[in-house]
């Protein structure tokens, strides 16, 4: 999306992430989410966050903004999904990314924390 100089093809590509987004929340069967879990790896998924993150710092516009916001929650989710105490890991990247932003050293539009907080407050209690 930071590669294209249509505005249509950026807005597309957030469309597609924001669908797959949508389509993930749904509840898988059972056998679909043991399937999910035994082809999963935990260090592929945080190293996955940490590069999208770094992506952030790349573009400062709206859309792509949207979009590595979406891109981020879509791996924050798929390891919730897998073991909701992983949101501890999440949620270190995150706040390494907010203390890089904070002290200069990223630039990231302040919609990917905002968005963040709200996950974790639509997923508050739902771990228990």
């Amino acid at each position: 999306m930071r590669e294209t100089g249509t505005k249509q093809v950026g807005e597309r590509a957030h469309s597609v992430l924001a669908a797959f987004k949508k389509a993930t929340k749904g509840g898988k069967a059972d056998g679909e989410e043991e399937e999910e879990k035994a082809n999963f790896d935990i260090l592929e998924r945080i190293e996955l966050l940490k590069e999208i993150h770094e992506e952030a710092a790349k573009d400062a516009s709206h859309a792509f903004a949207k979009a590595v916001s979406t891109a981020s929650l879509l791996v924050a989710g798929s390891l919730y999904r897998v073991d909701k105490r992983l949101v501890k890991k999440v949620a270190g990247v995150y706040r390494d990314t907010q203390v890089q932003w904070v002290m200069g050293e990223k630039k990231v539009a302040a919609g990917l924390f905002v968005d963040w907080v709200n996950w974790c407050q639509s997923h508050a209690g739902a771990a228990q």
